[in-house]
């Protein structure tokens, strides 16, 4: 169930436990309060305001796979979205045959194949309150179908991608390709070549708002195994993809080409090398028919000074993708064991730098990646920065695997840092870690041109264990330029502030953190799982949003029956399998509710007064959160032993009332605020003084009188 509220006061720098509990109404949660000092204000850390599973009787995946180096480690992918009604949208894959389905495009499970069961795309919308399925629909062809990333735009229309090996995908007449991995037949056609997982297409699929249908659908690749496991989208509609491509287009081969177009940094066509795993990026027009720009980025030498670069080439993979809004430059980041890439000068680490001498184990010799190419135009885009990111010497595994950039066009990039010398900034938050390999997430803020890191920060277990790692996935800001991450971890030892439930419980859990702009202070951070409860836990992050006030969604994936659902939730308990409780998992989502507390300030004017003047007090509610709404509610003025009256809250937060009734005395007029569901209730005291009436002198002719 839902745990117990976290309610205090301050008492200089001491927090005053205050008791209280959750109240249910239908789907509503309130609080009730126990006594505590109305002049003082009320904090209620942030709650879970719902937590939903989500899925069949068989293996539910929200998002999908985000390989990051060779020894088969997967990060995880942005496949939640919010729009602005606040509903959450959700994409990945499902073995169910009855996973929930609802006004859907495609209501049954397509994925059959020699009479086994397939995976087969979903895509699901819930509405605000987490307490129902707007829609939700299956998605694919006969074969294997993964949805990796998903992002709305501002009319509500749903973009996915990810990766396919169905020849019968539902792709739309007019799509930038309508074949699935091309394969040149005997008589010069081009025929489908995607029926196993070695040659796969990555898609994009744009849903309409209601869920019922397609605007386009396109497959992306040639006979080389892409996938797709980042999407972005700008303000007209144009999709960017990132992910990663087993090119094998040279000369003397028969395989069909990944597409590339001018400008590319490495052409699908020219891949020369020893290497061939490249990742890349591309950009389609607002209709799915045209390919704006594609290229391929890793290492064109296959130089790889790392272990196992014989069995890989020096492979490169790409793990997010983002938008400038206001430049329209765009971001590719990834990872790499070539000592080539094609980076530019002055950037934070134009070169690998050296590595670890004892080159013994696979973590070691892999960076980061981050490319930054000029906005689309007519005339093709080109790269316009690249650089390395990660331990300058005795490099391990540092790898960026989330990204979003702020409307200063400064991007922010999180991942898994190993190198215990990765480049955290003097005053960060965290600058050592306590392991090697580090095993720690890491935050990082960098300058437009990549030359300079603004700060980057460790967040991690400060103790440590060699099992207890700990990685970042999806990022995102606040209106206010917090900054939050989404992760998972195997160690309960992680740092948590005003945390929504206490500790972490089972092998492995999701977590949530905020960052203060400047990277200094941990503002807020917990798990997301079981509360502690179990032993087995099984959470990975699945996605991560924000909005302008502040309140978090996320998405994530549980084999465990103790995640802390809410009252109301569309799916309270893990589905069971043939009795198996849990054996296979579900997704889940949840909100998190940032709740901010509010100031009241009263003024009386005049002050003093005199009996039977008009007296005048106003009271200003101020929210001290800096990323929460203008409080609504109402205050009632009172004047010691009852109530003046009571006055709603303008747009502003102010409330005012005018009175000419106080007999001579002393006052304590009090404004006391009572809240909406974001705020706890307040209140500010003033003293008046009114005097009685003052005498007035009438003087006549003669004699002189005093009246």
């Amino acid at each position: 169930g839902l745990q117990k509220p976290v309610l205090y006061q301050m008492d200089g720098d001491k927090k005053v436990a205050i008791e209280g509990a959750f109240t249910v109404a239908g789907n509503r949660i309130g609080f009730q309060l126990g006594s505590y000092d109305h002049a003082k204000p009320l904090i209620i850390d942030p709650v879970l305001t719902y937590a939903s599973y989500l899925g069949g009787s068989n293996t539910d995946n929200i998002g999908g796979f985000n390989q990051f180096y060779p020894s088969g480690t997967f990060g995880s992918t942005q496949a939640l979205a919010v729009d602005s009604a606040g509903s959450i949208y959700v994409t990945g894959y499902t073995y169910s045959a009855d996973f929930p389905t609802k006004n859907s495009y495609m209501s049954a499970h397509p994925g059959k194949m020699s009479g086994s069961d397939w995976p087969s795309i979903f895509v699901s919308k819930f509405s605000p309150d987490g307490s129902s399925l707007v829609y939700s629909t299956y998605l694919g062809g006969n074969g294997l179908d993964y949805s990796n990333a998903i992002a709305v735009d501002s009319s509500n229309e749903a973009y996915i991608t990810g990766s396919t090996t169905s020849p019968d995908f539902p792709v739309t007449a007019g799509a930038y390709q309508t074949i699935c991995s091309p394969e040149p037949g005997n008589s010069g056609n081009v025929v489908a070549n995607c029926n196993s997982p070695y040659y796969a297409s990555a898609f994009v699929v744009k849903l309409n708002s209601s869920g019922t249908g397609l605007v386009y659908a396109t497959f992306l690749g040639g006979l080389d195994g892409a996938t797709a496991v980042a999407i972005a989208l700008d303000d007209v509609g144009r999709a960017y993809i990132s992910g990663n491509v087993q090119s094998y287009c040279r000369t003397g081969y028969s395989y069909t080409c990944f597409p590339t177009t001018t400008g590319a940094v490495i052409s699908g066509s020219q891949t020369t090398g020893s290497s061939f795993q490249y990742a890349f990026i591309s950009v389609f027009d607002p209709t799915g028919a045209n390919l704006l720009y594609s290229t391929l980025f890793g290492s064109e030498a296959g130089l790889c000074p790392g272990y196992s670069c014989a069995d890989h080439g020096s492979p490169t993979y790409g793990t997010g993708v983002a938008v400038d809004a206001n430049s329209g430059a765009f971001y590719l980041i990834g990872s790499t064991m070539a000592a080539d890439l094609p980076t530019t000068s002055g950037v934070i680490q134009p070169t690998s730098g050296p590595l670890n001498p004892s080159q013994t184990d696979r973590l070691l010799g892999i960076h980061g990646l981050i490319a930054k190419f000029y906005p689309i135009t007519k005339t093709g885009t080109t790269l316009q920065y690249a650089t390395y990111l990660g331990g300058a010497t005795a490099n391990y595994a540092d790898v960026p695997t989330g990204i979003v950039v702020d409307s200063a066009g400064y991007p922010y990039i999180d991942g898994i840092a190993m190198s215990p010398n990765f480049p955290v900034t003097t005053g960060a938050y965290q600058t050592t870690c306590a392991l090697l390999p580090c095993s720690a997430a890491y935050v990082a803020k960098l300058n437009p041109s990549l030359s300079t890191i603004e700060w980057a920060t460790f967040y991690g277990d400060l103790i440590g264990s060699r099992n207890s790692i700990t990685m970042a996935g999806p990022i995102r800001l606040d209106g206010s330029g917090n900054v939050y991450i989404q992760g998972s971890t195997q160690t309960g030892r992680l740092t948590t502030v005003n945390p929504v439930e206490p500790n972490a419980g089972g092998y492995q859990e999701t977590f949530v953190a905020e960052f203060d702009p400047t990277g200094s202070k941990l503002l807020f951070s917990t798990f997301v799982g079981n509360g502690g409860t179990g032993d087995n836990a099984s959470y990975a992050p699945a996605g991560l949003a924000v909005d302008t006030d502040g309140n978090i969604y996320l998405a994530g994936n549980t084999t465990d029956p103790g995640l802390i659902v809410t009252p109301g939730a569309f799916m309270t308990t893990e589905s069971d399998f043939n009795g198996q409780c849990c054996a296979y998992g579900n997704g889940f989502v949840a909100k998190i509710s940032a709740l901010g507390t509010a100031t009241v300030a009263l003024v009386v004017s005049p002050s003093p007064a005199q009996a039977g003047q008009t007296v005048t007090m106003t009271a200003t509610v101020t929210k001290t959160a800096t990323y929460a709404s203008v409080p609504t509610g109402t205050v009632a003025f009172d004047n010691g032993t009852s109530v003046l009256s009571t006055v709603a809250l303008d747009s502003s937060g102010v409330a005012t009332y005018t009175t000419s009734s106080l007999n001579p005395n002393t006052y304590t007029l009090t404004a006391i605020y009572s809240g909406d569901s974001t705020y706890p209730t307040g209140n500010a005291a003033q003293t008046l003084v009114v005097n009685g009436l003052t005498a007035t002198v009438k003087v006549t002719p003669a004699p002189a009188s005093i009246t």
